[in-house]
């Protein structure tokens, strides 16, 4: 995306994925009780809170994922430059801040149409 080429082959990821589902939703509010829904179903499945990831497009954004940690009854962490995971809370953050880090289950919010791509002029 930042006119860098790269060549993948021979990257070993420490965890295997599932496929990639994606939803969409009239509304924040609707997509905040899907992931409000989703967290705990993951944390049946064996997930731990700490290796799950809520990442949105920009700190502008951020209220939508504490929403849903909200509804899951769940804890959060918000993401920083210092990379700190803490166990037992789920950690929520920026694309920017999430990059390079791995988590068994992701979920990427606020996806909306003038939000990806930002329409912040960048100049």
């Amino acid at each position: 995306m930042d006119g860098n080429t790269e060549d993948r082959r021979g990257t070993v990821s420490v965890f295997n994925g599932t496929a990639l589902e994606i939803k969409t939703f009239d509304d924040p509010e609707q997509e905040s009780e899907a992931v409000g829904a989703w967290i705990p179903g993951r944390i049946e499945q064996g997930v731990q809170p700490h290796e799950i990831g809520v990442s949105v497009r920009s700190t502008r954004e951020l209220r939508r994922a504490r929403v849903a940690i909200k509804r899951a009854g769940a804890q959060a962490v918000e993401l920083s430059d210092r990379i700190e995971i803490t166990p037992g809370k789920v950690s929520i953050g920026t694309m920017h801040l999430a990059k390079g880090l791995e988590f068994q289950a992701v979920a990427v919010m606020a996806c909306d149409d003038e939000i990806i791509p930002s329409q912040v002029n960048c100049w």
